[in-house]
């Protein structure tokens, strides 16, 4: 049996393109993952007439790896008062790819976020998870309250 080259040869090209068309594109890998913390820490006194003065608010936004927790790529210190936060950063402010509206409210009460949610380049609300309040307690006790979106860095 004789078989020209030619013919052969180009049916088989034209057979290893459809099927490289077929097959799945290699798909790039998902963006890094971090979060973006609106937290709230209250110092309060103990006993002495001087510990039981102290009574320390300190809020503060932070974006932060998830995978690495102690890569804090940004943060900002709020105001202490008892207004709701609403506050836009750009991509120019924390170098990184999204221009953000941030909404958060803590109630002092039981020191939870009763408001926590960021927009995304104009997009919808994310709303935040809010997380365990963990009490330090000791001369001087430390309550830590945190509200958590998990978003692409």
């Amino acid at each position: 049996m004789y078989f020209r080259v030619a013919p052969l040869a180009a049916i088989l090209l034209s057979s290893i393109a459809e099927l490289s068309t077929a097959l799945p594109q290699e798909s790039s890998p998902p963006p890094p993952l971090c979060h973006y913390i609106l937290r709230s820490s209250n110092s309060c006194g103990g006993g002495s007439p001087y510990q039981s003065q102290v009574n320390n608010w300190d809020f503060s936004f932070s974006i932060v790896d998830a995978k690495d927790h102690k890569k804090k790529r940004f943060t900002k210190i709020l105001p202490n008062d008892l207004k709701p936060w609403e506050f836009s950063i750009s991509r120019e402010d924390y170098k990184g790819p999204h221009n953000m509206w941030v909404r958060g409210q803590l109630w002092r009460g039981d020191y939870h976020w009763n408001l926590c949610r960021i927009s995304f380049d104009e997009g919808e609300y994310i709303e935040g998870k809010r997380e365990k309040v963990d009490i330090d307690s000791g001369i001087v006790s430390v309550v830590t309250s945190k509200c958590v979106v998990e978003y692409e860095c």
